[in-house]
């Protein structure tokens, strides 16, 4: 399962990196200094959490179907090595994270090349249980340095319905992201 994964995003990062696409509009944001595109069915909502820059979600299923959220943090100052050292120690928090987590499942991590940057590409089942009904939703969470800016772009969708629908979408996106800083 993790090597179907690994080939399916890799060919469709390399399949779409590049490529305009009719069916997306450009998020850009000057604070953080990227630029991402996103597709056009998604409107943004109210973003929660002090690092959540960006949060949008299926215009036609707001009740959390499908979204996608972009946190953006600095490092603290201190030497952390390269970007792939860096990305190495978040992979590392992230296993321990979901391995002593019941709910979340890793399905899928590894080091992939989109245009510009190496980003860390992980595959998370995610259960969500409250009184009234228990539900799963499928992740694939993108993170991305930038000299000492870290970003987390989370694609989520049901899996039963809706993640067939959008996993190209995702991978699109993710390929289009582009850091801007200097440019302002």
């Amino acid at each position: 399962m993790k090597k179907i994964f690994l080939i399916v995003i890799t060919l469709l990062v390399i399949a779409n990196a590049g490529l305009a696409n009719a069916s997306t509009k450009l998020y850009r944001n000057q604070q953080w200094q990227f630029s991402i595109n996103l597709p056009t069915e998604f409107e943004y909502v109210a973003s929660r959490g002090p690092n959540v820059v960006m949060n949008s979600a299926n215009k036609s299923h707001l009740v959390s179907k499908a979204s996608i959220n972009i946190i953006a943090k600095m490092l603290p100052e201190a030497d952390y090595g390269t970007e792939m050292d860096i990305l190495k120690t978040i992979q590392k928090i992230n296993h321990s994270t979901f391995n002593s987590s019941g709910n979340m499942q890793l399905i899928a991590s590894n080091f992939l090349q989109i245009p510009n940057h190496i980003i860390l590409a992980e595959h998370v089942l995610t259960k969500y249980t409250y009184p009234d009904e228990t539900f799963y939703l499928r992740s694939y969470m993108f993170t991305i340095v930038c000299g000492k800016k870290v970003y987390t772009i989370t694609y989520a969708a049901d899996p039963q319905y809706f993640f067939s629908m959008y996993d190209k979408k995702f991978i699109n996106s993710i390929s289009s992201f582009v850091d801007e800083t200097g440019w302002y």
